[in-house]
Formats: C-alpha cells, sequence, structure tokens
C-alpha cells in the first residue's frame, strides 16, 4: 500500500492517492478497507457545540448530523455518499473519494475526538496488479465563496450569511 499526496494551487486543498498492489502469490486476493479523519471537538462555549456536525453528501442530499447526536447515538449512512464534512463553526475537514462509499460512520471518541470512517468498496486484485483510489481533502475555512470555488458541491454545508439560501440557489 501506498499514499501519494499533492497539493494543487487552491491553498486549502490536498489530493491524495492510495494504490494497492497484489504481491502475495495468492492468484487473487479480496481487498477492503477504511479511512478515518478526525478533528478536535473543543468547546470555548457550549455554545459552540451547536456548530460541530458531522456531515454526509448522500444521494445528492446533504445530511446533517449535530454533535450531540453523534455523540450519543453515533451516525451511519449506507451506501451512495460523495463525500464526508466535519464541520466547526468556521472550519471544515471534508473527504472526497472518486467512488461512492460503502458507508460513511461519524463517531465521538473521548469526548474531545471527533472521527468519521469511510469505506471503500470491496474489489478484488490479480496477482501483481495494481489499483488506486483518489480523494480530494480540504481543510480550511467554511466561508460559502472559498467552498464554492473549491467546487464538489462542498458549499452547501453553509448558507453563505443572511441572503446565503438565495445565493444557493
Amino acid at each position: 500500500i501506498a499514499k501519494t499526496f499533492s497539493l494543487p494551487p487552491h491553498g486549502y486543498v490536498m489530493n491524495m492517492t492510495v494504490s494497492m498492489i497484489n504481491l502475495t502469490e495468492d492468484k487473487r486476493v479480496n481487498v477492503e478497507y477504511e479511512m478515518n479523519a478526525c478533528t478536535q471537538a473543543t468547546f470555548t462555549s457550549g455554545y459552540d457545540k451547536n456548530f460541530l456536525r458531522f456531515n454526509v453528501f448522500h444521494k445528492d442530499a446533504l445530511k446533517i448530523f449535530p454533535f450531540d447526536k453523534v455523540k450519543n447515538k453515533g451516525a451511519i449512512i449506507e451506501g451512495d455518499s460523495a463525500w464526508i464534512a466535519l464541520q466547526k463553526k468556521y472550519f471544515a475537514l471534508f473527504v472526497r473519494p472518486d467512488f461512492h462509499m460503502q458507508h460513511a460512520r461519524g463517531q465521538v471518541l473521548n469526548d474531545t475526538v471527533f472521527k468519521a470512517t469511510i469505506k471503500a468498496p470491496a474489489r478484488e486484485i490479480e496477482y501483481q496488479e495494481k489499483i488506486q483510489d483518489s480523494y480530494v481533502i480540504y481543510a480550511g475555512p467554511t466561508g460559502y465563496t472559498i467552498l464554492k470555488d473549491v467546487g464538489y458541491d462542498f458549499k452547501k454545508i453553509t448558507a453563505g450569511g443572511f441572503w446565503g439560501w438565495f445565493k444557493m440557489a
């Protein structure tokens, strides 16, 4: 397994490629893996907790899970999701694979770590065959204009200010 990172011109975006080669003596190997993204869940006040969310873009609609719901029950969305985001008040961490996930899961660990997990689809790799999965990773501000410029429908996590709902059309 190899991971390759590249930084395109946009300052908050990184591309990651995960490559896997079957080097075993088996003619065919089944491959399944999950990828995790985490952010610190720290609060300066109880009010800040209202802005911490786990977002999943699932079947062309944004599913939003507030921090307290994820902390108490967890969150899982099965199949056909395009990206996930861990969102704070002014900051977000997005992970967008080049495939539709088998599932996306949100958890809170030790009351301080907000964790998102995505599962790649299961595949078979022939002997010495190589497969690659690519990811777009965004770590930056949640400003509407910035997210709109990045693309991938990331702007859907924000209303974009008072008039934002009118701009999003």
